[in-house]
This record gives structure tokens, C-alpha cells and sequence, in this order.
């Protein structure tokens, strides 16, 4: 009798082991714990705790996008002005004297380049 009751136990525990195998196989495929709320009842609190975690973070990774937007745009334009800085350094350094039409000439350029 012992050996009979051995095997309802093990055919018991393997059929037990089957269903958490295809259990755990159906969450890796879909990437979900259950298709029903009743599958994660137990971590439903924790869940829905959580939605409102990640709309969040959602929104800061918005506002962090678009500042990196404007960064970018400033940081061109700021290259640019530097530019613009170094030529007209260069030219002024490049005049001989004080030659007016010459200054008056490079501050025109420095003046259309901005």
C-alpha cells in the first residue's frame, strides 16, 4: 500500500510541477504575469502602486528629452558666436595701427556675422 501511495504523491507533485512549467513558459512568452486580474491578484496593490511610478518617471523623461533639445540648440549657437568672436579677435589683431576705415570695416563684419 505504502508504494501506491508513494506513486499518487509523485504523479501528484509532477503534474503540480507540469502546471508551473507551463505557467512560467506562457509569462516568458507574453512578458506578462497573467492575462486575467485574477492571475496577479496578489501583487494587483503593488501593480497599480507602480503605474503611477512609471507615468511619472514617463514625464520626467519628457521634460528631460526636450531640455536636451534646447541644450543642443544652445550649445550650436554658442559654437557659432564663439566663431564669430574669433575671427573678429583675429581681424582686429591683423590691423595695422589705428586705421579707422580698416576698425569700422571689421566691426561692420563682426556686426553681420551676429
Amino acid at each position: 500500500m505504502a508504494g501506491i501511495s508513494l506513486l499518487g504523491r509523485l504523479a501528484a507533485d509532477t503534474a503540480l510541477l507540469r502546471q508551473r512549467m507551463e505557467i512560467l513558459s506562457r509569462q516568458v512568452s507574453s512578458g506578462r504575469r497573467g492575462a486575467l486580474y485574477g492571475d496577479i491578484a496578489p501583487d494587483a496593490r503593488r501593480a497599480i502602486d507602480l503605474r503611477a511610478d512609471i507615468a511619472l518617471r514617463a514625464t520626467y523623461q519628457g521634460a528631460i528629452t526636450r531640455t536636451l533639445g534646447r541644450t543642443q540648440v544652445a550649445q550650436t549657437v554658442i559654437g557659432q558666436i564663439e566663431s564669430i568672436a574669433n575671427q573678429a579677435m583675429a581681424n582686429t589683431l591683423s590691423l595695422p595701427g589705428t586705421d579707422v576705415r580698416r576698425v569700422a570695416i571689421v566691426a561692420q563684419q563682426a556686426q553681420a556675422a551676429l
